[in-house]
């Protein structure tokens, strides 16, 4: 009986260890080791939303900005 309490225990534990990545979802948006202020980017308009929830100009600028992903298109609000 121990056993199934343990090994239901462990299936909690990692259920709550997921985290999303839906607008505001924080620390999993955006690493801090890849943010690069002064990336020299293209000056082409492409929007993307970033799953921070910001639209950025284009990807190189989301990828500066250590965003983790993004979607092609403006933010919708």
């Amino acid at each position: 009986m121990k056993k199934l309490y343990l090994i239901a225990g462990v299936i909690l534990l990692l259920a709550f260890q997921c985290e999303d990545n839906e607008p505001g979802a924080g620390d999993n948006c955006i690493d801090p080791d890849k943010i690069n202020p002064s990336a020299a980017c293209y000056e082409i308009y492409a929007p993307v939303c970033g799953c921070d929830g910001k639209t950025y100009a284009n990807d190189c600028y989301a990828a500066a900005a250590g965003v983790r992903s993004w979607t092609e298109g403006a933010c919708e609000k």
